[in-house]
């Protein structure tokens, strides 16, 4: 995980009081750092991403490991409008019948299943909303550019062997990790103070497209999408995995809710990685072949955090430990939450050295704020489209 914070973030102290552009107000109900808020296992809310390059100019036969994080699944479509948020009616049966014919009615006038979600107006949508699910993906795979494509990031990783990688030599898995005995992920105990007691397996790996989608400002993040998503979503969903969701840019926009409130509490969920990743190397072994699986790579990590400090671009956030390498790609889950209905407010890119002259910054958290996420999504759900739009009608 990268440890160099850009010197703008430094001097965030004026910005305490960001712009006013939007996260929920549900966060706010958090500040009193209760566990109970945050009831829901870092194993149900991220997966383990590894990426596999095989560049024969480098004497390679097979495909290694290459670079090792944390990652998660971002629902395209926003979440539904629960039962308790539904008005209320004096006749439920005359509701659910009116709902059944909405249903029937909607199956007679469209071939293909229109977009989920609540009921909005079209200036409320996200760009891939306006396409049937059976044409673009149900879920965005979220992860730090640099994890993705380390040879893109030449500041972070200097190496003279790595810049002979490039995207056509590496391939993509994402795993479900969960205990290695037999219980449910629910039946282990969140802290929420750093690593996960117990051990940990694979439970189910899935092949990602080998076609990354990059923040176009070389921000830290990217999204890449699962291969046969359909079948591998209801994998995941049987193991209980969770899409998370990000509120959408008419949300940001309209809110009246401080983006930042210092003191504010926040979870940081993701893997722990214990080995070096080959890209921390200066010089390439021809002789570490790590195809197989190993069980002692990643471990599920969860961690509170309280809000200290911000630019418009990062934020900062106090947690009892600094965050382990392979967090980074990681969400920064809102706080408080049933788990059902999981809302990110960042994600994690890295922490402030720990030997930094300033003792208040050292250690700290840093991750990428909703609002920047949700302007890369839109730009990247945008080049997306325009690959099936004329380009007069995004205009």
């Amino acid at each position: 995980m990268p440890r160099m914070i850009s010197s703008p973030l430094l001097r965030g102290r004026a910005l305490v009081e960001a712009r006013r552009r939007g996260l929920s107000a549900s966060a706010c109900s958090a500040l009193d750092g209760s566990d109970e808020s945050a009831n829901i296992s870092p194993t149900r809310t991220t997966l383990a991403l590894s990426a596999y390059f095989c560049q024969p100019e480098l004497g390679m036969k097979d495909f290694e490991i290459l670079s090792r994080a944390s990652a998660f699944l971002l629902s395209v479509d926003p979440k539904e409008v629960s039962d308790g948020e539904k008005p209320s009616t004096l006749f439920p049966h005359l509701q659910e019948r009116f709902d059944t014919d909405e249903r029937r009615k909607t199956k007679q006038e469209y071939r293909y299943d229109p977009a989920t979600g609540p009921r909005r107006f079209p200036h409320q949508l996200n760009w891939l909303e306006f396409l049937p699910t059976a044409f673009r993906p149900r879920v965005h795979v979220v992860a730090s550019s640099h994890v993705v494509s380390p040879f893109l990031w030449p500041k972070y990783y200097g190496h003279e062997w790595l810049q002979s990688v490039k995207q056509e030599h590496v391939k993509y898995s994402l795993e479900v990790w969960g205990p290695a005995e037999h219980k449910n992920s629910d039946e282990i105990e969140n802290s929420h103070s750093g690593k996960l007691s117990g051990d940990f397996s694979v439970k189910a790996k899935f092949a990602l497209n080998p076609y990354p989608i990059h923040h176009p400002s070389e921000m830290d993040i990217a999204i890449i999408h699962l291969n046969q998503e359909e079948a591998a979503l209801k994998h995941m969903e049987s193991l209980g995995i969770k899409a998370l969701h990000l509120p959408t840019m008419h949300e940001l926009n309209t809110s009246d809710e401080p983006v930042f409130t210092p003191g504010e509490k926040t979870l940081f969920q993701g893997f722990e990685v214990y080995e070096a990743n080959p890209t921390d190397q200066e010089s390439l072994s021809q002789n570490t072949s790590q195809t197989a699986d190993d069980e002692r790579v990643f471990h599920p990590y969860s961690s509170l955090g309280t809000l200290s400090m911000c630019s418009p671009d990062r934020f900062l956030a106090r947690t009892d430990q600094p965050l382990p390498e392979g967090l980074c790609g990681g969400p920064a889950i809102e706080l408080p939450t049933d788990g059902e209905n999981v809302t990110i407010r960042g994600v994690i890119e890295g922490i402030v050295p720990i030997d930094h002259e300033n003792k208040e910054l050292a250690g700290s958290a840093s991750f990428m704020p909703a609002y920047r996420i949700r302007e890369f999504i839109d730009h990247a759900e945008r080049f997306m489209i325009a690959s099936l739009l004329d380009d007069d009608v995004l205009l």
